[in-house]
């Protein structure tokens, strides 16, 4: 998805600034009660927490009659209506149980690189170091993730972490 080119200003109720390149498209967001008004029917997760001022500490979250609490994925796009307002929450990220060699381990959810994941389960006492080959089961199939590739954490997860160096 392209950012556009700022031609116009449009305010939310709080005063806050999107910029827009039509007025054809009127979508209207509300987040934590600071109504925003978005000219495209896509907006980024990563641009309504910097609009708003939250950080990777905390999730979004629609708010939604039946109480299900349903998350906006890191990096992900929230679809907005022309006929609807779309209301959203932040609350703080919560915490999900992955398993690293078959221990539990506890770590926030959402993306986090396959470093993250080894120091928070050497942290909570699983016995590998930060040089042991991380990879992640995926319906059966092994994919290795690298110190600096990032996965979607959101629970349940099985890790294993192996020592593949060779002993001269």
């Amino acid at each position: 998805m392209h950012t556009p080119e700022a031609t116009s200003i449009h305010h939310g109720h709080a005063g806050h600034e999107l910029a827009t390149t039509d007025n054809k498209t009127m979508c209207r967001v509300i987040v934590e009660g600071r109504e925003f008004t978005w000219h495209e029917t896509v907006i980024l997760e990563t641009k309504l927490k910097e609009l708003v001022g939250y950080g990777h500490d905390q999730i979004l979250v629609f708010e939604r009659e039946d109480d299900i609490e349903l998350f906006v994925e890191d990096d992900g796009e929230v679809a907005l209506s022309v006929t609807e307002i779309v209301r959203l929450r932040f609350k703080p990220r919560p915490i999900v149980a992955i398993s690293v060699n078959y221990k539990k381990v506890e770590i926030l959810h959402g993306r986090r690189s396959g470093l993250q994941i080894k120091e928070a389960a050497i942290a909570q006492g699983v016995k590998i170091k930060l040089d042991f080959e991380l990879s992640l089961d995926e319906h059966g199939i092994e994919r290795v993730i690298g110190d600096h590739d990032k996965v979607r954490v959101h629970g349940g997860e099985e890790f294993m972490c192996v020592d593949h160096h060779e002993d001269s």
